[in-house]
């Protein structure tokens, strides 16, 4: 929903001033009304077509030599559950103190705007925001329907025309998030990417999907890399999921999980991007309901590491996550965490003892590697600081 202190971004209220309820800021706006004319001339059929949320430009004008008067409208707007109001200041400049503690009491926002502004700017600005606000549901509804199992190929059709009209050869989907960037911010910066590499945006949730078209599967990549490289130089806390490449449109659901897919795994391995054809053993993971088994598994294995760690003051999970993720490699992990190969040596052989697994070179590998995976997606073993400085 709209609320009260998004309008404050619109050019046509950049120079708008809180006199009251600055803390009602967060009101929601449903429409944008008006009222001027005296309170006695509204009829019990005006009185129906008030709504909860409307959001009231006025000058005053009637109203500008009765403090009483004014009061009274205030006192009416915060009765029928208005999101706020607008005050054209060409009549009246200040609001006087009772109606200021009046609106500051029940956290009812008054905004003050300069007589040059015009009217309608101001309601074409608002509607429009409220219209994209009402788009973005209707995105998200279409786009749960296409999450749905039972979405059928003609619904999968019809989706992807109303997503993708200007469809060339080969497609991917991104889905991202940018917690720093919000709001405005984010618009502007999915509005400017978008501008700049013809795509199609919208926005979903918290988030954003973006559709890339191309005729070249090789420039469709570089675009891929270029939208992750400008949202990570926006937001360093961004994550984009990717979807693999398409070119039939009956696979347009496919590319949206997808790309949700992917972004969920990079949140949880703290992957600024993804794609989807890299996350591979993530993919069968990430699809077991059964997380109590995940649980179990780890506790079996990087349980037993930490166990001992605490208890010796050692650092073997530390050393066995680096030995996985640099392939095996002695010499690196001795490099990577100021060690003597050797004591990398040690302590690799103690952790497979510790596991059963002296023998078992490539299984050892095998079931750290998945428990690791496990631990990251399961948010697990997050104050044990697996991190190269820890030696």
């Amino acid at each position: 929903m709209v609320t009260v202190k998004d309008i404050l971004f619109l050019s046509s209220l950049r120079s708008a001033r809180i006199a009251a309820g600055n803390n009602g800021l967060k009101r929601k706006i449903r429409r944008v009304s008006f009222i001027d004319c005296p309170l006695q001339d509204i009829t019990a059929s005006d009185t129906n077509q008030i709504v909860p949320g409307d959001l009231y430009i006025n000058s005053l004008y009637m109203f500008k030599n009765s403090e009483d008067d004014i009061y009274k409208l205030f006192k009416f707007y915060i009765d029928s559950q208005s999101a706020g109001s607008i005050v054209i200041t060409e009549y009246i400049n200040e609001l006087p103190n009772r109606i200021i503690e009046l609106a500051s009491n029940h956290n009812y926002p008054v905004l003050f705007i300069d007589p040059a502004v015009p009217y309608g700017e101001i309601i074409r600005e608002i509607s429009a925001l409220l219209l994209a606000e009402s788009n973005k549901y209707l995105h998200e509804s279409r786009i749960d329907s296409l999450l749905y199992p039972g979405v059928t190929p003609r619904e999968v059709r019809e989706l992807w025309d109303y997503f993708n009209p200007e469809a060339k050869r080969y497609y991917c989907t991104f889905y991202g998030e940018t917690p720093i960037l919000i709001d405005e911010k984010q618009k502007s910066c999915i509005e400017k990417m978008k501008e700049e590499r013809a795509l199609n945006c919208f926005y979903y949730k918290q988030g954003f999907f973006i559709i890339a078209n191309e005729d070249d599967d090789h420039i469709l990549q570089k675009t891929g890399e270029e939208i992750s490289a400008s949202l990570s130089a926006a937001d360093p806390q961004s994550r984009l999921g990717i979807s693999e490449t398409f070119s039939n449109s009956s696979t347009f659901h496919f590319s949206i999980r997808q790309s949700l897919s992917a972004f969920e795994i990079a949140k949880c391995i703290n992957a600024p991007f993804l794609y989807y054809r890299d996350i591979g053993i993530y993919k069968i993971l990430y699809n077991i309901k059964d997380t109590n088994c995940l649980n179990e598994f780890c506790d079996r294995t990087l349980g037993v590491l930490i166990k001992y760690d605490r208890l010796y003051g050692t650092y073997l999970l530390n050393t066995v996550n680096a030995f996985i993720r640099l392939d095996g490699n002695y010499k690196k992990v001795a490099m990577e965490l100021f060690q003597h190969e050797n004591t990398i040596r040690f302590r690799i052989s103690k952790a497979k003892k510790l596991l059963g697994l002296t023998e078992k070179h490539y299984e050892f590998i095998e079931i750290l590697s998945i428990a690791l995976k496990s631990a990251q997606l399961l948010h697990i073993y997050e104050t044990e600081n697996i991190h190269p400085s820890n030696r």
